[in-house]
């Protein structure tokens, strides 16, 4: 039996329908496509060199440096008018109202400080300060605190100190806690930046702060050298196309006493610089997890990073020797590998 004509006519406009809106979306995409440009930009900020490597379609790249400037407002320990500055001066035992960037940062401190037993928190502020570490040393010659001046500002440190309250986004200090998120604002920071540019035509993003690098959609390969190594050799690599990578170590502030070296990375936990692990290097999905994470393992001694459960940590530590320890499958490897 002959189909009716009217549903031959019906299914060969459907058809034809379905074969222009394929071709259009076609061509819409080809256009996308031969409209995307490179775009490169640099800035000095946070004290670090922020550099942006995009790809996409009519990119506003000072829409970047506009997030990263309003947010180091926020988090900065060298302004007095920045809000962790209010937050240090604020009293105890009251409650201080937090802007929606503080509180999530710092309840993300807090979590990761439980998950290391202290090995990472931002109340080491009163001793950084103490070792002078706010100056940017290069292994000049330098006094340390006494023992005494040690105990005596770590009496204002511990997370267990501070306690967050969820629903009115406020903290409350128990002793005169300070503040320093230099080991996680930055990364936070990256984030920031790349979610600025994620809400624009974005294909693909590379960012680095300072060192460390945040990827979106592009395939990069990172070396990681051995700051105990001659001539800083690399022997380690990793390749990203999603994620961050970050390292910490004494290697780019640090000062002398009668030889030995004291960087600038302290255990908020004893009060003296950290020692067993000179470098510790991390993967990680955020930029703002990679950079609080990488300064917690130069921080925990050998014996606590064999002890280390938390999942999806991919790292690679430098200890004092200069002996590199993987931590990684596949993530992190040798680089003629």
């Amino acid at each position: 039996m002959l189909e009716p004509r009217n549903k031959v006519e019906a299914k060969t406009v459907g058809s034809a329908i379905q074969y222009f809106f394929t071709i259009t979306i076609m061509f819409s995409l080809v256009l996308h496509c031969s409209r995307e440009k490179d775009y490169q930009a640099a800035w000095y900020v946070m004290g670090s060199r922020l550099s942006v490597e995009a790809r996409g379609v009519d990119l506003k790249l000072d829409t970047v440096i506009a997030e990263v400037e309003r947010l180091d407002a926020i988090f900065s320990n060298y302004r007095t008018d920045s809000e962790v500055a209010r937050f240090n001066q604020a009293p105890r035992l009251q409650d201080i109202p937090l802007s929606e960037d503080f509180f999530f940062v710092l309840s993300a401190a807090q979590s990761i400080a439980h998950k290391t037993g202290g090995a990472f928190d931002v109340t080491v502020e009163p001793l950084v300060k103490l070792y002078d570490f706010y100056k940017p040393w290069k292994g000049e010659n330098h006094s340390p605190p006494s023992s005494i001046e040690i105990q005596n500002a770590r009496l204002n440190v511990g997370y267990k100190h501070l306690s967050l309250n969820w629903g009115e986004r406020s903290a409350q200090k128990r002793k005169s806690i300070r503040l320093d998120f230099g080991a996680i604002a930055k990364g936070y920071a990256l984030d920031k930046a790349l979610a600025q540019l994620r809400t624009q035509k974005l294909s693909a993003a590379a960012l680095d702060f300072g060192g460390q690098i945040l990827v979106f959609q592009k395939e990069k390969l990172i070396q990681i050298e051995n700051p105990r190594a001659e001539g800083n050799s690399s022997e380690y690599c990793a390749t990203l196309s999603n994620g961050s990578i970050s390292t910490s170590g004494d290697s780019q502030r640090y000062y002398t006493v009668n030889g030995q070296r004291y960087g600038h990375i302290i255990d908020p936990r004893t009060g003296i610089p950290a020692r067993e692990i000179v470098q510790a290097t991390l993967i990680q999905n955020t930029a703002m997890e990679a950079d609080a994470w990488s300064t917690a393992l130069v921080v925990m001694t050998a014996k606590e990073l064999k002890k280390l459960t938390t999942a999806n940590l991919h790292w690679i530590e430098v200890d004092v020797e200069g002996k590199l320890h993987q931590h990684a499958s596949g993530t992190i490897r040798r680089c003629n590998d």
